[in-house]
Formats: C-alpha cells, structure tokens, sequence
C-alpha cells in the first residue's frame, strides 16, 4: 500500500452562520452537507493532494533515548490508553503515515544466478511404452514409466528418425543408421520341436546393431518407409541410401 499524493481533507472554521431562514436565496452558494453544522458556523472541508496521509498516526520511535529510559515510544490516544504512571509521561506522537509515506520499500535484494535450472537434452535416448492390450480400459502406449528408456552412443550424431522395420527398429542417426531389436530372445538351445528361446527383460538392447558408419540423415522428411525398404537421404554426403534390414 502506498498513500503517496494522497488525497487528504482538510477543514476549518468560518466564523459566520450560514443560517438559510433569513436569506433563501444563499442555498445555492453553500454546501448543504456543511450547512449549520455547529451553532457558531459551519465545517468548511476542502481537498489536498500531500504526501502524507494525514488520517493515519503512528508512534514516533525516533527518540531512543526516551524509549530505553521508559521502555515507551512516544504514542497517542487512543492508541494507547490513558496513563498516570512515570513511564507513560512523553509527549504526544506528532509522526503521521510514517510507514506509508515511504519513498522506498524494504526490500532485501540478493544476487542469483542467470541459469537456475540446467536443460538436459538426450539426443540419443528412445523410450518404450507399456504393452498395449486389446479391450483393457487403460491405453498402454500412453503411459512411460520414468526407467522405460535406453541411451544409445552419440558417435554418429543424434537420433533423427525411427523407423518400425518388422520386429526391428531401425535407427536414423546424423552419421549412422543402427538396427534395434526390440524384445529380443536369446537361443538357449535346440531340441525336436525346433529351437528353443529365452525371453529377456530388456525391451530394448543395450548394444545395437551397425548397418552403417557412413551414411545417415538429418532431415526426418527425407526418410521414408516402402514394401521395398527404408529409403533416406543424406545431404553431406550427397547420397541416397536404401537398407533392408540388414545392409545399406
């Protein structure tokens, strides 16, 4: 709150009645909310900008040596109350808006850092969802738990398309295109039915696999996937590169 140029009334006392049984005709050049106000004439109230608000005292704490004698600041009726012991005989308060007619708050300034938080960016870095499951009330594919992720290496440059290649994925690098299997089974052995499979717990392995060092993409639109295979091209190296799956 700030009473700075506050609009403050004043008030004094014309010595004269405006006393209207005599005179009609002087109504209209008097303030009829002023009009006999005392017997002896009228409250005449005008309007002042100051910066004071004059309307709210408070105590004057500027005499310390008079506080630390009587233990009281210089106060006022009745803010507090009247008193006749020792303690109590200061004289009257004459502070008016003294907290509000500040010209400055007090604040307490303290230097801070320009960067109070650090952006991390995982260029290199795939989440997986929970398994979608037909006719279950929740959608799995749009919950991702906080440890569902796998970091891949930055050697190649960022991550900039994935692209779902049978029970693969193939990973579009800057500099690099890898192949990702996704729940992959590790061959535990043979027998007469055929062959015989593990499953593991990682969705996604910890180590990929290299289709190519010498060629990727870095712009998303220019990698498509056909019944014929994943197309892209690569504008550092001039080239249009096809993969199958398993060579570039």
């Amino acid at each position: 709150m700030c009473f700075t140029n506050a609009l403050n009334k004043l008030f004094s006392i014309e010595y004269r009645s405006f006393d209207l049984t005599k005179n009609p005709d002087a109504a209209l050049d008097v303030n009829l909310g002023d009009m006999n106000a005392v017997q002896m004439g009228s409250w005449v109230t005008f309007p002042c900008r100051s910066s004071r608000n004059i309307c709210i005292r408070s105590t004057n704490e500027a005499w310390t040596d008079e506080k630390a004698h009587s233990g009281n600041a210089r106060s006022f009726y009745p803010l507090h109350s009247i008193d006749p012991s020792g303690s109590y005989k200061l004289r009257e308060s004459d502070n008016y808006n003294e907290g509000f007619s500040k010209s400055g708050g007090d604040r307490l300034h303290f230097n801070q850092n320009n960067y109070i938080w650090e952006n991390n960016y995982y260029k290199n870095r795939i989440q997986y969802s929970n398994i979608l499951v037909n006719g279950n009330f929740e959608n799995g594919n749009r919950v991702f738990l906080a440890n569902h992720y796998r970091d891949y290496t930055d050697q190649y440059g960022a991550i900039t398309k994935i692209v779902s290649l049978a029970s693969y994925l193939l990973v579009v690098c800057e500099h690099g295109i890898m192949l990702v299997p996704v729940n992959e089974r590790a061959l535990a052995g043979e027998g007469a039915g055929g062959f015989v499979y593990i499953n593991t717990s990682n969705v996604l392995p910890e180590t990929p696999k290299i289709l190519s060092e010498d060629f990727g993409s870095t712009w998303p639109e220019s990698v498509i996937s056909t019944p014929y295979g994943v197309f892209g091209v690569d504008s550092n190296a001039k080239k249009i590169w096809a993969c199958d799956g398993s060579t570039v």
